[in-house]
């Protein structure tokens, strides 16, 4: 059993959430269906999808996915691994991580903990793996 973190700064406007629809490209690739859909009901659809995307940088560091990582990875689950993987959920009073658990399984996930912070326009995402 073991522990990595990971962390991620963005600023909101970096994107322009605004062109953006659910059948985009980048969307379809880095959000699911459903977290697309609950950013939309949010009283601030751009800072939700900003700091979704903040949060997924931060777990996808933890969880040290570089490109062989992700070809092998591919090649053992038969299929392409993307941000929409790693879905944020937004239950409770705080965000949590869920991974994809087909991804989780083969990496060895046990748990993933999640803290987003925001000031002046720019959004802090702290995400912590621990290890099987």
């Amino acid at each position: 059993m073991g522990y990595s973190i990971g962390c991620d700064v963005m600023r909101e406007s970096r994107i322009d959430w605004s062109s953006l629809s659910g059948d985009d490209p980048f969307v379809r690739s880095n959000f699911s269906s459903e977290e697309w859909s609950a950013t939309c009901a949010s009283s601030d659809p751009a800072h939700a999808r900003a700091a979704s995307f903040a949060a997924k940088e931060a777990v996808f560091k933890c969880l040290h996915l570089d490109d062989d990582c992700v070809q092998e990875l591919e090649a053992k689950l038969n299929r392409r691994i993307t941000f929409a993987d790693l879905v944020v959920v937004r239950d409770r009073a705080w965000p949590a991580v869920a991974i994809a658990a087909d991804l989780s399984q083969a990496l060895g996930v046990q748990s993933v903990s999640l803290s987003l912070s925001n000031e002046d326009g720019l959004i802090f995402a702290t995400a912590l793996v621990e290890w099987v």
